[in-house]
């Protein structure tokens, strides 16, 4: 039995791989940092700064984290460039009782951001509450926690797919290797 080939030709060949490419898309990456400070005593702060990467036409985002309140408590969360502006709008949020911080941003107009590399999100700065420790930075999934889970927006508030990766904090003396 003979098998027919399609002649479709280079331009054909051309349109597959963009419908491909376009209908599967690049999944959209939030990274809580590894935060590796050996010896870092009790009562000092250190920043941890949270990315994103290959942010397509995103609008707005939102992550939620939860830590090891035994281990470090937060001091405050800032919002970082490409995401400020007069355009956007910020809000954040942490309880140090029970281990979690929410921050969330969306642009008020305009057209949402894109990036195929890594761009910065927000910074937390923490305060180191117990010597000689690791601690989970957790990023909560929307499967999680369906309302406050990490989520990153269109501008017609389509939730894009996501891919989490944890981080954390080691101020242990010598850390295991991230």
């Amino acid at each position: 039995m003979q098998r027919k080939i399609l002649p479709i030709g280079i331009g054909g060949v051309i349109m597959l791989i963009l419908a491909l490419h376009f209908s599967f898309g690049t999944s959209t990456t939030i990274t809580a940092p590894q935060v590796d400070r050996p010896g870092l005593r009790v009562g000092a702060t250190f920043t941890a700064v949270f990315t994103i990467t290959n942010a397509q036409n995103a609008f707005g985002w939102q992550a939620n984290v939860t830590f090891d309140k035994t281990h470090v408590n937060v001091q405050n969360i800032t919002l970082l460039s490409p995401w400020t502006g007069t355009n956007s709008f910020f809000r954040s949020s942490y309880n140090n009782t029970n281990g979690n911080l929410i921050a969330a941003m969306t642009f008020t107009s305009g057209s949402g951001y894109t990036n195929s590399g890594t761009a910065n999100m927000f910074q937390t700065t923490f305060v180191v509450k117990k010597a000689s420790y690791l601690s989970a930075f957790h990023l909560v999934s929307t499967a999680e926690n369906i309302g406050f889970g990490a989520m990153a927006l269109d501008p017609n508030t389509n939730q894009a797919s996501l891919t989490l990766i944890d981080g954390g904090f080691c101020n242990l003396s010598h850390c295991p290797l991230s």
